[in-house]
C-alpha cells in the first residue's frame, strides 16, 4: 500500500499540473484581445454619469439646460474615439485617443466655466478627478 501511495501522490501532482497549464492556456486568448465595447451600453452608463453629476452639483434648471447638452455632446465623442480607437487596435491608437480626450475634457471645461459657478466648477473638477482615480485603479495602476 505504501508503495501505491508514492505514486498516487505523484500522478495527482502531474494532474494538478496539467490542470493549471491547462486554464493558462484558455486565458491566453482573453490578454491577447481588446475587450469587447459596447457603445451602446458606455453611453448607458454615461448618461446615469451625467444624471449623478447633476445631482451633486446642485445645478438650478437654467443650469441643467445648458450643461446637458454640454456633457451629451462630450459623451457622444468620448464612445466615437474609444470605438475608432479600439477598432485600430494598437499602443499608437490608444496613445492617440488618450491624448484627443484630454482635449475634449479641456474644451468641455472651457464650455462647463462658463455656466457653473466657482464653486461647482471646483466640485466638478474633484468628482472627475475621484472618477479618474477610481478608473486607474480598476485597471491596477
Amino acid at each position: 500500500m505504501h508503495a501505491s501511495a508514492p505514486g498516487a501522490a505523484r500522478r495527482f501532482l502531474l494532474l494538478l499540473a496539467l490542470c493549471g497549464l491547462l486554464s493558462l492556456w484558455l486565458a491566453v486568448p482573453n490578454f491577447a484581445q481588446p475587450r469587447r465595447l459596447d457603445p451602446e451600453q458606455m453611453q448607458q452608463r454615461l448618461a446615469a454619469e451625467t444624471d449623478a453629476l447633476i445631482q451633486q452639483l446642485a445645478l438650478t434648471d437654467a443650469q441643467e439646460a445648458q450643461v446637458r447638452p454640454i456633457l451629451a455632446e462630450r459623451n457622444e465623442q468620448r464612445v466615437a474615439r474609444l470605438v475608432k480607437a479600439r477598432e485600430r487596435f494598437s499602443r499608437e491608437a490608444m496613445t492617440a485617443m488618450r491624448q484627443d480626450l484630454e482635449a475634449l475634457n479641456a474644451a468641455t471645461d472651457k464650455k462647463l466655466e462658463a455656466v457653473l459657478t466657482k464653486a461647482q466648477m471646483a466640485k466638478y473638477r474633484k468628482i472627475q478627478e475621484d472618477r479618474a482615480a477610481r478608473r486607474r485603479g480598476r485597471r491596477g495602476m
